[in-house]
């Protein structure tokens, strides 16, 4: 059976189970074909858990330690270097992007670390000893973002990551 015919069983039994039994072959194809999946499918990769009962995170803002001299995540790095060690493999580091407001939430630029924290090296320094993880956050952003500012001149591809809503509508 081929990886693509597999996912149409998958499919079809996930239909059954909401749907009840009944021919769902025809909203299996529509929805293979929305998806584009004849053209763009890959063979799935086996799952690696990247994870153990070994691993302790830390959780923090970048700025929670406060710096003597040097960046907040320098001296984040220092920290956890010298007070944590390996008693800690991963570092979870908060919201560490430009933003304007909602607490780092409200991101004005993914590609850069925001200037009063540090940089991308900063970042790249800890990763030598611990792994990071941090949060991506792309459900909301900025409006000072350009995705934003591309959706309120309705310009691609900021034009498409944007919904409109009533203030009525009950969205919870």
């Amino acid at each position: 059976m081929s990886p693509l015919d597999h996912l149409t069983l998958r499919i079809e039994t996930h239909l059954a189970a909401i749907y009840g039994e009944g021919d769902h072959s025809p909203l299996v194809g529509r929805l293979i074909d929305t998806m584009r999946l004849k053209e763009h499918f890959f063979e799935p990769v086996p799952f690696i858990n990247h994870w153990s009962e070994k691993d302790v995170a830390l959780i923090t803002y970048g700025d929670s330690i406060v710096p003597t001299d040097g960046t907040p995540l320098k001296e984040l790095a220092s920290f956890v270097r010298e007070r944590l060690g390996d008693s800690i493999s991963i570092v979870h580091v908060l919201p560490y992007f430009p933003w304007t407001s909602d607490d780092g939430f409200a991101i004005s630029d993914y590609n850069q670390v925001s200037s009063d924290l540090g940089d991308w090296s900063d970042l790249e320094n800890l990763s030598q000893d611990y792994r990071i993880m941090s949060d991506l956050v792309v459900n909301h952003c900025s409006t000072s973002h350009e995705w934003f500012q591309q959706f309120e001149k309705d310009e691609e591809p900021g034009s498409r990551f944007f919904l409109e809503v009533s203030p009525f509508e009950d969205l919870s």
